[in-house]
């Protein structure tokens, strides 16, 4: 299976898919609800039936037939694509309804929500939303004895140092600090205050670090976990944006393996992200209403968007929007006199993130609470380039 990326699903949307549409399955294989059966299989089996019987009571005969044989063809994808021992916990896959049609597959660490659709293209919502939940982020578990700093992203955790307190002028000029900046004394001076002053010195210049791996990774969280006593001392040589949420959290212990740290700080690593979110959306509504390069609202952002003038999509991708078309291919919020009550796009949310990724533009699925305070402007915003 591939691995996600914007550009992979810039390019999922490429290509013919066939008249037909695209069948959209996504599976949730949680290790924690395996030993009570498979109840992602009873979804996804429910589903399809679903799909299936409403397609049989429909006008369209040549699709409900075209889907129900490439059910059969793809049975064993399927099957695999559930499987308790395959690859990723969050699992994708998309099919043509045309007979050995196109079918494309990706897997995950992070979770992806358990359902199938059937679309005129892939369903990439889900993915979208992954990939903005699972960005990386930092983590530093503070003991005692040293920092242990960890790359958390996708659902899966790498770890990027492994510092000690007794030596770690020599870590630090391996890392290549200069030598003059570093302190003389020692973890085992017998002078207590020159052992503070070591310890100080220390924590001090995992802030540094910690900071230089903020700009390399583009993590805009920060975790600080552990004996948080000594977060105090971190943060004092922390140099990042004000956009960078550093928070404290007690609940990790160092020596934990990566799925554990990715369990362990999985709750602290999610409130972080909602922070982030209020914080995006509380930026959005101060900025239009200072008049500033911000919109709000589904008639200005589908406009600019069309412009090539929005420089981040803010959305609620749960909300149910319609619009109607142009004539130049793309839509907008406003029934035109005219209408033919049959060009409806009821899926526009889907269609502007499309654009978006299409055009190279950040998005930002929002939650609650942040999704909240989007719900009097269509769930939907936008900052600007100009």
């Amino acid at each position: 299976m591939s691995e996600l990326t914007a550009g992979w699903i810039v390019d999922l949307l490429d290509g013919d898919w066939g008249p037909h549409g695209v069948l959209s399955v996504y599976v949730d294989v949680d290790p924690k609800l395996q030993s009570g059966g498979l109840p992602w299989e009873i979804t996804i089996r429910n589903d399809l039936e679903r799909i299936s019987s409403e397609l049989r009571d429909g006008d369209d005969r040549d699709r409900w037939q075209a889907f129900d044989r490439r059910i059969e063809e793809i049975a064993t994808e399927l099957e695999r694509l559930q499987a308790p021992d395959g690859s990723g916990r969050g699992r994708a896959l998309f099919a043509s309804l045309e007979r050995k049609g196109r079918i494309e597959q990706v897997s995950m660490q992070a979770p992806l929500p358990t359902t199938a659709l059937l679309e005129g293209c892939p369903h990439i919502t889900p993915l979208v939303a992954a990939l903005d939940e699972g960005r990386p982020a930092g983590v530093a578990v503070l003991t005692q004895p040293g920092v242990e700093i960890w790359n958390v992203a996708m659902g899966s955790a790498t770890k990027l140092h492994e510092l000690q307190l007794d030596n770690w002028v020599d870590q630090a000029r391996a890392l290549g600090v200069s030598a003059g900046s570093l302190p003389v004394s020692t973890a085992t001076d017998r002078d207590p205050a020159r052992r503070d002053e070591h310890r100080r010195r220390f924590l001090e210049w995992v802030g540094e670090l910690v900071s230089e791996r903020v700009r390399e990774h583009g993590w805009d969280r920060v975790l600080l976990t552990g004996d948080v006593r000594l977060a105090a001392g971190v943060q004092a040589g922390l140099n990042v944006a004000d956009d960078v949420d550093v928070f404290t959290d007690e609940t990790v212990i160092g020596g934990l393996s990566a799925p554990q740290l990715v369990e362990a700080t999985a709750d602290a690593l999610e409130a972080s992200t909602r922070r982030c979110e209020q914080r995006l959306v509380d930026q959005l509504r101060a900025t239009v209403k200072a008049d500033g390069p911000a919109v709000l609202g589904l008639s200005q952002t589908l406009a600019l968007l069309a412009e090539g003038r929005v420089e981040h999509l803010v959305v609620d991708a749960t909300r149910e929007l319609r619009a109607y078309p142009t004539g130049d291919g793309w839509w907008r919020a406003e029934k035109p006199v005219d209408h033919d009550s049959e060009l409806v796009e009821h899926q526009v949310v889907e269609r502007i993130i499309e654009r978006a990724l299409a055009d190279g533009i950040p998005v930002t699925p929002v939650d609650p609470p942040a999704s909240e305070a989007l719900a009097d402007v269509d769930g939907i915003g936008a900052r600007l380039r100009w």
